[in-house]
């Protein structure tokens, strides 16, 4: 996916000028990382370190504290990498005491990026990588922070790959659980021959598309896996994911369903902005961490 010269240029400066960098807070005496708030610092570092690891991930020699006992991996969405997506959230959970783990996930011949092999072929990256995990920290379970498709991908793990077991927290931002229409467009996917050509580029595209017989194969009912917790968070001005309440899961015990702008009404967050959103990472925050608050962070959302 290109990225256009001037959206590169705006982002160097705006990272330069360390428009929206706050730093975190660390749990500990380790290294402090940044913590850049903003889609555009995610672009300035694929563009600057493709492939590279978000701060604060891939430390395989971290061990889990009793404080936090599961370690932390973070799959991102459609067309991305985790250097792109996990710029704001990996190293605020590694200074808040987090082992941290990310990898870009369901690569094609298309690229570098990740997220357009079928859902359960990503799942089955995800089992492998996950059980890496739980081998190099010796760790019974991790929590899973899943943005855009990688959240559906994460629950078919849980109930078709044994993830139940090996999850405690599945905290998904803007996840189409239940299909997206695309704002109306994926009207488009019923016209003969489109829809195979699509999962011909993108197999998840389609298998998430409003409507597509893989759903009933998703069954994203969080009754099926009651041991593990789930955070659904969600933007109303969610652009990708629609209608945005795709996003939600059913009432349950184990359910915690958030739309962004009820606590937060000056959120305008939309689908990308979500994993480097103030509110929303507050969201990440509460969700691994009960005894933390959620809060609106007193930061507007920024591009």
């Amino acid at each position: 996916m290109g990225i256009p010269r001037r959206l590169f240029a705006a982002s160097t400066v705006a990272v330069a000028m360390g428009l929206s960098t706050i730093s975190g807070v660390a749990a500990d005496a380790q290294t402090q990382y940044p913590v850049p708030y903003g889609y555009l610092a995610g672009l300035t570092a694929q563009l600057t370190h493709p492939g590279q690891a978000p701060p604060g991930a891939d430390d395989w020699t971290c061990r889990p504290t009793p404080a936090h006992p599961n370690p932390v991996v973070l799959l991102h969405g459609f067309a991305s990498t985790d250097t792109l997506t996990w710029q704001t959230v990996s190293p605020l959970l590694a200074n808040e005491g987090y082992c941290v783990f990310s990898t870009t996930i369901g690569k094609t011949a298309f690229g570098d990026s990740g997220g357009f092999a079928s859902v359960p072929d990503t799942a089955n990256e995800v089992s492998d990588y996950i059980e890496r995990v739980r081998a190099a920290t010796g760790a019974a379970k991790v929590d899973i922070v899943a943005h855009s498709a990688s959240g559906a991908t994460a629950f078919y793990y849980l109930t078709n790959l044994g993830g139940a077991g090996r999850v405690g927290n599945l905290v998904t931002l803007g996840t189409p659980f239940h299909g997206s229409d695309l704002d109306g467009s994926a009207i488009a996917l019923r016209v003969p021959g489109v829809n195979d050509a699509l999962a011909a580029v993108c197999a998840q595209c389609s298998q998430l598309a409003a409507g597509s017989p893989f759903l009933s194969v998703l069954n994203p009912d969080p009754n099926r896996v009651p041991a593990v917790h789930f955070t659904a968070v969600v933007s109303r001005y969610d652009e990708v994911a629609t209608p945005f309440t795709t996003g939600l899961l059913a009432d349950a015990p184990n359910v915690h369903n958030i739309v962004l702008q009820d606590p937060c009404p000056g959120d305008t967050s939309e689908h990308l902005q979500l994993p480097s959103d103030p509110a929303a990472v507050d969201q990440i925050l509460h969700a691994l961490d009960p005894v933390r608050a959620a809060s609106c962070s007193g930061s507007p959302s920024v591009p």
